[in-house]
């Protein structure tokens, strides 16, 4: 599990890249980690701006507007920033997609 520490700093690292871009699509891969819908949480997200990355205790806050996606890395949980033109790792349970990177 991440450590606070770290996840401050993928907080951080979060917020300074990805701050003021817009979701073009969220891909949702494994359906039973949430507590909704895919398709609710798409409506919830998708095409809304990114405006900050924040720690809260052991999960990581992603504020879109008056949208917070709370996530929790668990155990062994990673994230990974890609290219658009990149696969998928085996195990990603949701991917994010932003215009223009």
């Amino acid at each position: 599990m991440a450590e606070l520490p770290d996840l401050e700093v993928f907080a951080q690292i979060l917020s300074r890249r990805f701050k003021g871009k817009t979701l073009k699509e969220l891909e949702v891969k494994v359906i039973k980690k949430l507590n909704v819908t895919a398709a609710q949480l798409k409506a919830k997200l998708e095409g809304k701006k990114l405006s900050n990355v924040l720690r809260y205790g052991k999960t990581l806050h992603f504020h879109f507007g008056k949208e917070i996606l709370q996530v929790h890395l668990m155990l062994r949980g990673e994230l990974e920033a890609m290219h658009s033109d990149s696969e998928l790792p085996k195990y990603t349970i949701l991917a994010f997609h932003f215009f223009r990177g």
